[in-house]
């Protein structure tokens, strides 16, 4: 990095190597300090990956099967929806995802009716158009509504919080 001082006192060849010699040190020292910080980080994410190799193999097996209970039985989540307990909510939840099963009769249809908030300028499908579409009740070919229930879960945010309070403190 090339510097243009500002102070154009007299100064000797030799007092340039000496302020340039305290600037490299000076940086070494920020650039060894910042690599150990990194080290450091990554040393504590993989301690951190090892110690909760478990519970994370733990959460995907109970997802599963709440996953499983809770579409089994649809019935015990009709009102309300979803079951509190002091450790969160599951239960089931409206979702509703649109399918293009055929991008190219889409977008086809859709220049050809000047519907250009339904495309992008690459003539990709746009979703948002799409769904205005379909909510303004028009039939739009090559597109599909998907709607049904999905489990859902939530731990409840309070105690996730206090959990990392109380390990900050530590």
């Amino acid at each position: 990095m090339t510097t243009r001082l500002a102070d154009t006192r007299a100064l000797t060849l030799a007092d340039g190597e000496k302020l340039l010699e305290q600037i490299a040190h000076a940086t070494l020292r920020i650039v060894r300090e910042e690599a150990k910080q990194e080290a450091a980080i990554a040393r504590a994410k993989s301690r951190c990956a090892d110690n909760t190799a478990g519970d994370r193999a733990a959460v995907a097996t109970h997802e599963k099967q709440l996953t499983a209970l809770i579409l089994a039985h649809p019935e015990w989540f009709r009102k309300p929806r979803k079951h509190r307990t002091p450790f969160g909510t599951f239960g089931l939840e409206k979702a509703t995802r649109m399918q293009i099963d055929d991008a190219e009769t889409l977008v086809a249809w859709a220049l050809e009716n000047g519907h250009d908030d339904c495309v992008r300028t690459s003539h990709r499908p746009d979703k948002a158009g799409i769904g205005q579409r379909l909510a303004d009740g028009q039939d739009v070919p090559g597109v599909a509504l998907l709607t049904g229930d999905i489990a859902k879960y939530q731990i409840d945010r309070t105690l996730l919080d206090e959990e990392r309070e109380r390990c900050a403190a530590e």
